[in-house]
């Protein structure tokens, strides 16, 4: 038997056709996407957190918030362990409105066949017959319903990442360029895209161009390859094995062994206190020295676009396993902004979060951002999504919808900072090797 699972909008639903309005008045309609009215004033608070911890049938108590709420480690300083044990929440959130959650949708499914939903699954809605990326043509003829500030120009992330994947996990376009997404094995968040619950789906990373490079301002795909594991060294705060490679074409003592020869890791030493740094390689590097590139355990580099993560439906092979759907639920993506803050600022940030909540404990949270450029978080990241419409095809996600989606990766103390797919323990060689785990499938 195939399952499906039904497509809701993040935030409380779709709408209704009908077009015009101004930039963050009006209602949000299929042709109007512009509206920064909320529904849900408290989008950012999930249906989650509105889960019964309590089994009235035997009495039992069940701990789900430990997923989320617990003791942060820097440069995460947001701690906030006591929600598993209080259901604290502003006086507006205390109602549930996920109301689009307690629809029975049974007698719905079941009224469709087996070959109906293998059919609509593999019926891609992310590139066309030629390859090309549907929602990235549309972006570039914008629709005025999608056109935030009415300049006739998209001026958000528009999908450059063709899913054709090397043997190295590295994303190729038609014209065989690389186009600097790389997919990664990650432990997905606990359940919430397991293949029980009905979508499966990849993340995928960028660093900016700067990393791409040899000295020499040319593409290097070995000196990106470096770059990638050392930033994986840095969030996991660990040695990562490498292809053996000759430090002296990079100039870089990369295992810390003290001589430029071959290493065969990245041995992460990083205590600034004691003159103990890191380097990256290639053009990096000089933009390293010359300040230019920030770097500090578990943060990211400026300008990283992380969180590339498509949603898909679940398709079944021959063999009865399971494997990536060509069609997108959702298209999700991250960018780590120019702008750089230390530990210092994460902390001062996470401590008046806290004194605010202290002090106004009924007061919502606020976002700024709109449809077209994304919704930004107080740690210097910048978020966007792109979700499935009533006909099957994908349209930037409402402020709505991406308030929704910018709490649920980053203002949560179990995870690095803005990092929902990559807590220190889920990575194995994730950057390095580019071998990851796609529908459950090796890359």
């Amino acid at each position: 038997m195939v399952t499906l699972s039904i497509v809701v909008a993040c935030g409380g639903g779709g709408g209704s056709s009908a077009s015009g309005g101004t930039p963050g008045t009006g209602t949000i309609t299929a042709d109007n996407l512009t509206s920064k009215t909320m529904r849900n004033e408290a989008a950012y608070i999930p249906a989650q957190c509105y889960t019964a911890t309590k089994d009235t049938t035997n009495n039992k108590v069940y701990n789900p918030c430990y997923s989320c709420h617990t003791k942060s480690v820097k440069p995460n300083f947001v701690n906030d362990g006591e929600l598993q044990l209080s259901y604290d929440l502003p006086e507006y959130a205390n109602t549930n409105r996920w109301t689009n959650l307690f629809v029975d949708r049974t007698a719905a499914v079941n009224a469709i066949s087996d070959s109906e939903i293998l059919s609509y699954v593999r019926n891609g809605n992310y590139t066309d017959s030629a390859g090309n990326i549907i929602l990235a043509k549309t972006l570039s003829n914008v629709p005025s319903g999608w056109d935030y500030d009415k300049n006739g120009q998209w001026d958000g992330y528009s999908p450059d990442c063709y899913f054709k994947f090397d043997s190295e996990g590295f994303d190729k376009a038609p014209d065989g360029s690389y186009t600097g997404w790389r997919a990664f094995a990650y432990a997905p968040f606990l359940g919430t895209f397991w293949p029980t619950n009905g979508s499966t789906d990849d993340v995928i990373i960028r660093l900016s161009e700067t990393f791409r490079k040899n000295a020499n301002g040319a593409f290097d795909k070995t000196a990106y390859k470096i770059n990638l594991a050392i930033v994986e060294s840095m969030i996991k705060r660990s040695d990562v094995y490498i292809d053996p490679v000759n430090e002296n074409i990079y100039g870089v003592d990369l295992d810390k062994d003290g001589t430029l020869g071959t290493a065969s890791k990245i041995k992460y030493k990083w205590n600034p206190l004691v003159g103990d740094y890191m380097h990256f390689v290639g053009y990096a590097k000089t933009a390293q020295e010359a300040g230019n590139i920030e770097m500090a355990a578990g943060l990211f580099p400026q300008g990283t676009e992380f969180f590339l993560h498509s949603v898909r439906y679940i398709d079944v092979t021959d063999d009865n396993d399971i494997a990536l759907a060509p069609r997108f639920k959702e298209l999700r993506y991250a960018k780590k902004k120019k702008s750089y803050k230390n530990y210092g600022v994460l902390k001062e940030i996470a401590d008046e979060e806290m004194k605010e909540t202290y002090d106004f404990p009924d007061r919502l949270s606020e976002y700024f951002g709109d449809v077209e450029r994304g919704v930004s978080n107080s740690q210097g990241w910048v978020y966007q999504g792109f979700i499935e419409d009533k006909s099957g095809n994908l349209r930037p996600q409402t402020y709505e919808e991406t308030v929704f989606f910018v709490w649920g990766v980053t203002e949560i103390p179990v995870l690095p900072p803005t990092v929902f797919m990559l807590s220190p323990e889920s990575m194995t060689q994730i950057l390095t090797r580019g071998v990851g785990i796609i529908g459950r499938k090796r890359v």
